[in-house]
């Protein structure tokens, strides 16, 4: 078995092999099958019988996900010329997909599910932008490996997926919307960055009557998720929400089963404003959830799909998901004792204060939740790339990067998210230049 690793660790698993044809034949051929990375295809060579004069034996030299042709054996001479041709086309396939990488694609990425819908239109935005209107754009901006068929890719598994993808090298770069410690920066080799601004949004499948929006702070949050509040109508939800008339039906709370940046906003928002919560579970992308309450759910995905399912549910998803999915939005508590809803002002409130500067690469979270005024649950979504910036794929992927900080302002309120304000931008930037060496 011969494996051929390709660009961006796409591999090829090969073997040669020896196969008696008893009839002349007519010859395989090689196809690319177009498959994802990862898994092991195998579709052997069809070969037709024929009659032909004055060949004896022949050998087959075959690949996986395709074949080379089929050699006959007149002779050791010619079968050791035509074993050594198979060798050098498998060489030759071997330096193609070095050069390219997997078939039909260029950059990829991979991370937070928040921040999905504003990478994709950015990345038709951005192959628009490169592409036919002004053909010396590419040459002058580095980009014509967009206008050249290849494109962007971005995969949507979690930010913890996203940052494992970038360390193991399956991906160029990666978002999370979380920023990860110092020490483990240096330890996968990674800079980061602050690209744009999220939300979470708490959602439920519970109907209010005569009130505007249901209002939850903290503390409640954190006693439903940790089993000690079961019912809507609890007086503690009650107190909360003086002018609405709350089901007596149980509370069945949901929450991400994988590596999340939400599950971190989430927890990090429980752990600021609840003791408790802190000195349990505490906050992270994977948390140890008190056992017997909750239910997870495979993605954000799973959890809209199981909190509109599920009557009595509660859940928290990034707010585009919610809105796409026509679900009620919880006002949350914030640290000026006020209830907000994830509406762009009260995101812009949150992140009013920030200082967008670094010391540490961005280690410290760039929002604070729960102890400031506007939205509580505001995330920043971080960029993610390895330091080697002087390799093409890494330069490609801040390319692509600081279109999104500078030319996805539209797309980006659009889609519920909130660009970073100038002083952001402009510090990225010279962080760019001062740790990448990108300008």
């Amino acid at each position: 078995m011969v494996r051929i690793v390709g660009g961006q660790g796409i591999t090829q698993n090969c073997e040669l092999e020896l196969r008696p044809v008893a009839e002349c034949f007519r010859p395989g051929h090689v196809r690319d099958t177009g498959r994802s990375a990862g898994a092991d295809h195998t579709e052997r060579a069809r070969t037709s019988p024929g009659r032909c004069r004055g060949i004896g034996d022949a050998r087959m030299v075959s690949i996986d996900d395709d074949t080379v042709a089929v050699v006959p054996e007149q002779s050791g001479r010619r079968r050791l010329l035509w074993v050594a041709l198979g060798i050098v086309a498998i060489a030759a396939i071997a330096l193609v997909l070095t050069l390219t990488g997997r078939p039909g694609s260029g950059l990829v990425g991979s991370g937070s599910s928040l921040a999905a819908p504003l990478v994709q239109r950015a990345a038709v935005d951005f192959r628009n932008a490169a592409n036919a209107d002004d053909p010396q754009r590419a040459d002058a901006s580095g980009n014509d490996w967009v206008v050249d068929g290849s494109g962007i890719e971005y995969e949507a598994v979690g930010s913890l997926g996203g940052i494992v993808a970038l360390t193991d090298g399956r991906a160029s770069f990666a978002l999370a919307d979380y920023p990860l410690s110092a020490g483990e920066l240096e330890q996968r080799d990674i800079a980061q960055f602050p690209l744009f601004i999220g939300a979470l949004a708490v959602v439920t499948h519970q109907d209010v009557a005569g009130g505007d929006e249901l209002r939850l702070d903290g503390e409640v949050l954190a006693a439903i998720y940790l089993g000690e509040i079961t019912r809507w109508d609890d007086e503690a939800i009650a107190a909360l929400n003086p002018d609405a008339e709350l089901a007596a039906t149980e509370i069945v709370p949901f929450h991400r089963g994988d590596g999340s940046g939400s599950t971190y906003g989430f927890t990090r928002y429980l752990a600021d404003v609840s003791d408790e919560w802190g000195a349990g579970p505490g906050h992270g992308a994977l948390v140890s959830w008190p056992a017997g309450v909750g239910t997870s759910a495979d993605g954000s995905g799973g959890v809209v799909e199981s909190v509109s399912s599920t009557p009595g549910a509660i859940g928290y998803v990034d707010v585009g998901q919610a809105e796409r999915a026509s679900l009620p939005v919880a006002a949350v508590g914030n640290g000026a004792g006020e209830y907000a809803t994830p509406s762009a002002e009260a995101i812009e409130t949150a992140i009013a204060d920030t200082d967008w500067t670094t010391d540490d690469d961005y280690a410290t979270p760039t929002v604070a939740t729960g102890t400031t005024p506007g939205y509580p649950l505001t995330v920043a979504v971080y960029g993610m790339v390895k330091r080697d910036a002087g390799a093409s794929l890494t330069r490609q992927a801040l390319s692509f990067m600081a279109f999104l900080l500078d030319e996805s302002d539209v797309a980006a309120r659009d889609l519920g998210y909130v660009p970073l304000p100038e002083a952001g931008s402009v510090a990225v930037r010279e962080y760019w230049a001062e740790q990448l060496g990108y300008a």
